[in-house]
């Protein structure tokens, strides 16, 4: 068995960026909860001499962790790991397994509710749908690793729900789901976001403080028709996320 392992590792060496291969050992412990949050990292010279790479590969592939947000580095000391932290990129609409997924972070949900309900104003007005329409609710909790990240309310037409199983939804992104294994094709999605404090039932769930800071989105989904499909609310643990975008000057 050692010699399988070692021979993998072997060809992993071969086909990856040498910096990829650094970045991805350090990102597997981190993940396995070897190194622990807070806790500091093999430095720069062991690095070497186990990977037999240059101090510039090293170097490169914790570049690569400090910027996925798993690694802080302070002046003199080294490099620590952070909590999980998941950069979402602003620029296109991505759920948070696609968010979490390069940096090896495992992206799961727990299926909190499931049940169909008469839309209510705030629902109705994001979904362009008329008084009395029945749809799809669902209650999730967002887990990274494990860990409480992110609770998500949404509200689906029920013609795109009703192929979508209990599995299903504790696996994976929504959005994956609807393009990939039920050919409902997502085009954008608008999104408003603010900062809010945790309520304590909230907070109980997302395993923080009450009057904790989250980040409040709504986020209203459409199909290449320009059909509003999926309106959804989060509240995410604001140290959980960083968030990337491009501002035009004009």
């Amino acid at each position: 068995m050692n010699h399988v392992i070692q021979n993998i590792v072997t060809q992993e060496r071969e086909t990856l960026p040498k910096y990829v291969v650094v970045r991805d050992w350090l990102a597997r412990r981190i993940n396995a909860g070897e190194i622990q949050p807070g806790s500091r990292l093999p430095s720069e010279h062991s690095l070497v001499r186990k990977f037999g790479v240059s101090r510039v590969t090293v170097r490169h592939a914790l570049d690569a962790l400090k910027k996925s947000g798993m690694v802080e580095s302070h002046q003199g000391q080294g490099h620590f790991v952070r909590g999980v932290k998941a950069e979402l990129d602003m620029r296109r609409l991505q759920g948070l397994g696609e968010a979490l997924g390069p940096n090896g972070v495992a992206a799961t949900a727990r299926l909190l509710e499931r049940t169909e309900v008469k839309a209510n104003a705030q629902v109705r007005q994001a979904l362009g749908i008329p008084a009395g329409t029945a749809v799809t609710a669902v209650r999730r909790l967002r887990l990274a690793n494990g860990a409480p990240v992110c609770h998500e309310e949404r509200f689906l037409l029920n013609e795109v729900a009703e192929p979508l199983t209990e599995g299903d939804l504790e696996s994976s992104d929504v959005c994956t789901l609807l393009e990939r294994s039920r050919g409902v094709p997502i085009a954008f999605g608008d999104v408003i976001m603010d900062m809010v404090k945790a309520a304590p039932r909230m907070a109980a769930m997302l395993d923080i403080e009450p009057g904790d800071t989250v980040v409040r989105t709504e986020q209203v989904n459409f199909d290449v028709n320009g059909v509003a499909i999926d309106f959804c609310i989060r509240h995410a643990v604001a140290e959980a996320f960083r968030y990337r975008t491009r501002i035009g000057r004009w």
